[in-house]
């Protein structure tokens, strides 16, 4: 228990702050249209919702903190196409441009 607790204090904490949360609900919303215009897609996956919620500020985080993000998941690829897709077209991204994916 102790390795494990002095490995986890070594660990940077990131807080969530505007940014985050404004990138997280962007991806979050982009991704819930792209499910809603597949009805069935929508079906399958709104029981994972909450989940893919958690990933995707996770996701967020990581971009905005200009840090890799790693996972096997199948739909991270999604996420960093929406991200791509959002950093290009809204300005207010800007400061993010260069760490694009």
């Amino acid at each position: 228990y102790q390795t494990l607790e002095s490995i986890l204090e070594e660990f940077e904490e990131f807080d969530i702050n505007k940014d985050i949360g404004e990138l997280s609900a962007c991806i979050f919303k982009n991704r819930f249209e792209s499910l809603k215009a597949n009805q069935s897609e929508k079906q399958k996956e709104a029981i994972n919702m909450l989940k893919r919620s958690f990933d995707i500020c996770h996701f967020a985080s990581a971009k905005c903190n200009k840090l890799e993000f790693l996972s096997n998941d199948d739909d991270i690829e999604k996420y960093k196409s929406i991200y791509n897709d959002i950093i290009n077209k809204e300005t207010r991204w800007d400061h993010l441009r260069e760490h694009l994916v």
